[in-house]
Order: C-alpha cells, then sequence, then structure tokens
C-alpha cells in the first residue's frame, strides 16, 4: 500500500470520528464504526488494485563477449530489475544455444557458465520470473574463435614465486604472462606492487635479456614477426608487411590485446589467447597504464648500439606497432620457449 493511500485512510476517519466525538449514544458510535471499518477496506483493496504488478526486465551480461574452444564464457543476470521484486528474489533459466532446450532450469541463482567445443557464433538467451510469475527474456551473442589452447605438456609453472600459464600460438609457445620478477633494473608502474601483480614488471633492455626462466628466451623481432603473421592470418610470414615500422597488419593488435583493462574502449578480443596487458612504460617516470603496451625483443637496432627493437599495442588501434626505442627505457617482457623459430 503507498503512502498516499495510508493519508486517505486516515485523513477520512479523523474527520468523521473528530466530528462525532462528543456524541455519546453507543448504537451510534456502532454504525459509526461499522461505517469507517467498510470504507477502510474498500480505500485499502483500490489502493492494491493501483499498484498492479508489472512484468520484470532481462538485463544480460556476457563476459567475455569473444573468445576460444578454451575459454569459459559466463552470463549474468543481477542487473535485470523488478518494480515489485529485487534480482534475488527473481528466478533464472539459460537458453545457450537459443534451440528453445533449456540448458539450465529455473533456480533463483542469477548466472551461469560453459565452455564451447567449436568456434563460431552462439545465441545466449535467459529468462527471468518474478514472484507473481511475469516473465521477460533477452537473448545476447557469444562468438567462439578456434584458439590452440596451453603448450602441450606445460600449462602451468611457478618462477621465482609467480605462476605463469603458457599459450601456443601456431609453432611457438608463449607465456600468457608478463614477466614479474624484481631483478637488475626493473620497477613497478608507478612503484605499486599492485600494478606489477597485474601488469607485470617493466625491464630495462639489459635485464630483459636474461630475466626469462631457463627453457625460455626473450624473443628476437624475427619471433615476434612470426607471431604476428600466424595471429593477423591476413598477410603471411614473409610478407614485407611485417618489415616496415610503425603501424602494421589489419587486426592483429586486436587480436592480441586482453579482453579486459584497455581504456577508451580499447580492449581486444585476445583470439590466440595471448592476453596483451597495457602495462605502459617507463621513462624517467611512468606513462600510458591502461592505454599502451610496450614488449621488448631480444635484436639490436643494427643501426645504432643504444636502442633496440620492440612492439606497441595502443587502445586507439587494432595494428601492432614495430619500432626502435632506447635500451634504458622500462618495458614490459613476454618469454617464449626455446626451439621454435
Amino acid at each position: 500500500m503507498t503512502i498516499t493511500c495510508f493519508a486517505v485512510i486516515l485523513s477520512i476517519y479523523y474527520s468523521l470520528y473528530s466530528q462525532n466525538s462528543l456524541k455519546t449514544d453507543m448504537r451510534y458510535h456502532s454504525t459509526l464504526f461499522t461505517f469507517l471499518l467498510l470504507l477502510l477496506v474498500l480505500i485499502f483493496f483500490s489502493c492494491k488494485k493501483s499498484e498492479e504488478n508489472t512484468a520484470p526486465t532481462a538485463i544480460i551480461n556476457l563476459q567475455p563477449d569473444t573468445g576460444s574452444v578454451y575459454t569459459t564464457f559466463k552470463v549474468y543476470g543481477s542487473n535485470s530489475y523488478d518494480q515489485q521484486d529485487y534480482y534475488f528474489d527473481m528466478f533464472y533459466r539459460f537458453d545457450w544455444e537459443h534451440d528453445d532446450s533449456l540448458d539450465v532450469e529455473w533456480s533463483n541463482y542469477p548466472e551461469t557458465q560453459r565452455k564451447f567445443d567449436e568456434e563460431g557464433s552462439y545465441v545466449i538467451r535467459m529468462e527471468i520470473m518474478d514472484t507473481d510469475g511475469m516473465t521477460d527474456e533477452t537473448i545476447d551473442t557469444v562468438v567462439v574463435l578456434h584458439g590452440e589452447g596451453p603448450c602441450p605438456g606445460i600449462e602451468q609453472f611457478t618462477y621465482h614465486g609467480q605462476v605463469y600459464n603458457t599459450v601456443k600460438v601456431g609453432s611457438q609457445c608463449w607465456m600468457k604472462e608478463n614477466m614479474n620478477w624484481s631483478t637488475g633494473v626493473s620497477w613497478c608502474y608507478d612503484n605499486d606492487e599492485d600494478n606489477c601483480q597485474k601488469f607485470g614488471r617493466l625491464y630495462n633492455w639489459e635485464t630483459a635479456l636474461s630475466v626469462c626462466p631457463e627453457g625460455w628466451h626473450l624473443p628476437t623481432d624475427k619471433e615476434w614477426k612470426v607471431l604476428e603473421a600466424e595471429t593477423d592470418g591476413y598477410y603471411p610470414l614473409n610478407h614485407s608487411e611485417w618489415d616496415k615500422t610503425g603501424w602494421r597488419g589489419l587486426h592483429v593488435g586486436l587480436r592480441l590485446k586482453s579482453r579486459f583493462e584497455w581504456i577508451s574502449n580499447g580492449n581486444g578480443i585476445d583470439a590466440e589467447g595471448f592476453n596483451a596487458f597495457p602495462g605502459g612504460y617507463s621513462v624517467e617516470g611512468f606513462a600510458h597504464l591502461g592505454n599502451e603496451a610496450f614488449f621488448w625483443t631480444s635484436t639490436e637496432d643494427e643501426k645504432t648500439s643504444y636502442q633496440a627493437w620492440y612492439r606497441k599495442l595502443s587502445s586507439d588501434s587494432k595494428k601492432i606497432s614495430r619500432g626502435n626505442g632506447y635500451k634504458s627505457w622500462g618495458r614490459s617482457v613476454r618469454c617464449v620457449k626455446d626451439g621454435a623459430e
């Protein structure tokens, strides 16, 4: 019942009672009481009637909306709402392939998850129901890419207290995380340890050469070209595109970038599972965390002794940049397994 209805009831009751408060005839008061009671009942139900139930509104949230056959896709319905019920009082069910065959039956739990065995686009349907039985539904789409998954026999390992996962891209085996070992000349962005845990450390070039564990190494300029050609899928390896400096490729940057942490709607789709995070860089200070990623190669610039080649990804580009920079600058390190070019 609304506050307005309460106000109407109390106002009428007070008015009638005060006008007759001096009367002492019991039968009169009995009649007045009966009349007031009936009036209150009528007003109560008329107020209730004005509060007719409305259907809930279903809002679906997919995390991520693009991944590979190795990705666990999660569906959240907790942003759904209803005028009468809280989201945790409502009921949810899910159809993962929009084929009218419900994969998750009614429950109060507003989320579910699964992996897909085959690449393609899948339409996800979520239906919600409030406590009065009124329903709503909505759909969204996830894109499943192939992806090769972890490197055979080395899915995960620990090095200097940090856990590293692996990903196989073509013939190469890469770490999925940036190196985070405090050694040599290296920094956490803004000297904040939390940034090291999320984005890895930034290393000068001399330190970067020796930071990878045994059996792994800092990739060469050529090994980066192999990764780029494999990931881009448009320009083949040995195409002149990859020998350029500056921005190259078609959409290799989009496919290498992680699905989270990039600012200005710059997230990637992480098509291969490389999961490149925007760790920024260091040069007499720190810059571009969340906006750009810089990765050292082990290849020196043949024209100078104080510069080496690196790669850059940016939130505002789908490509990848190849450039040379001062060895004293701090950049991220991603290691590649020995034995594959």
